[in-house]
């Protein structure tokens, strides 16, 4: 079985009779290099625990220990209707519910989970008309440079920091792309520091509109086009 594979209870897969009750999932640090090679970083972390990792601290400021091997999830809820835009793809699902995301209860959650076995994203319903533009690509993709390139992730954009500067700034104003909030963090930095920020932008905004299939990343990109005219 694979890593990423969930332990799911009294899950139905039929959309009219879609629900969970307690349905377990879980997400590991490390990969299945046989199944998921296309997913692992550096031969060794799973891409989908440091997108979920960040996910949690930016939109439910919840600190997750990145030593921690696993993020384990429980979810109860009913399906709702989402438009394309919503499930990112026709395999996924978009439902409402409470998540219990490592023994911590969240009430309120829209969760997208794909092909009934693994959790995508989530985010709080009273943030819903904003949170695609609270996308984590850029610092996902940071971390990921960083671990390649054999170093710690940067200070300004660690776990812990996101789950607390940047998710108070998120709450405050869930439309805040994390783009902006770490343009204010890195004001005063180098402008090698600053350029390098600024092409991992560029590249992700130009992959998402070359990808039609990612709406995930082109909302993100016409957010940010969008807000760069306010």
């Amino acid at each position: 079985m694979s890593r990423l594979s969930s332990n799911i209870q009294f899950f139905k897969t039929t959309k009219s009779e879609a629900s969970h009750y307690k349905s377990n999932f879980n997400t590991t640090k490390s990969c299945d290099l046989d199944n998921k090679k296309k997913f692992c970083v550096s031969k060794k972390v799973n891409q989908y625990w440091i997108k979920q990792m960040y996910t949690a601290a930016l939109r439910l400021g919840m600190y997750i220990n990145e030593n921690s091997e696993s993020i384990k999830y429980t979810f109860t809820g009913q399906l709702e209707e989402a438009t394309n835009a919503d499930q990112h793809n026709k395999s996924n699902d978009k439902y409402f519910g409470t998540l219990t995301i490592n023994g911590q209860v969240f009430n309120g959650l829209f969760v997208v989970i794909k092909d009934g076995k693994r959790i995508i994203t989530f985010y709080p319903k009273s943030t819903q008309t904003k949170a695609y533009r609270s996308s984590t690509d850029l610092l996902v993709s940071l971390y990921i440079e960083d671990i390649e390139d054999g170093n710690f992730p940067d200070p300004e954009y660690s776990f812990k920091t996101v789950s607390t500067y940047y998710h108070n700034v998120y709450k405050t104003n869930p439309g805040t792309n994390a783009q902006r909030v770490m343009n204010e963090l890195y004001a005063k930095s180098s402008k090698e520091t600053q350029g390098r920020i600024k092409e991992l932008e560029n590249k992700l905004i130009i992959e998402a509109l070359k990808n039609d299939n990612c709406n995930d990343k082109l909302t993100e990109a016409q957010g940010k086009l969008e807000g760069d005219h306010d």
